[in-house]
């Protein structure tokens, strides 16, 4: 593949004038309660978290109590606050 043909792979997004990729990220998860605190340390501390996409393959036991890695909830969406986390997702829910 040449540079030319990878760049016209995958998406970018305007950013104050600036055309920015995007960075994808897949996880896999097994019964892993660190799953979403993971997800949410990504959007924290990225400088530009509006061009993280992330897919998770999150696997778990049914009728069990094992942790999830579930977008926030609704109720978590209307206190968003400083949380650069919640601002990214909850408006894409």
């Amino acid at each position: 593949m040449t540079p030319e043909q990878a760049r016209s792979v995958g998406s970018t997004i305007d950013h104050e004038g600036q055309k920015l990729e995007t960075i994808y990220i897949a996880i896999s998860s097994y019964r892993d309660d660190e799953c979403r605190p993971t997800v949410e340390s990504l959007f924290a501390r990225a400088r530009y978290p509006q061009r993280i996409r992330v897919a998770v393959t999150d696997q778990r036991s049914a009728g069990t109590e094992d942790p999830s890695c579930l977008p926030p909830t609704a109720a978590e969406c209307e206190n968003i606050g400083n949380d650069s986390y919640l601002a990214v997702v909850c408006p894409r829910l």
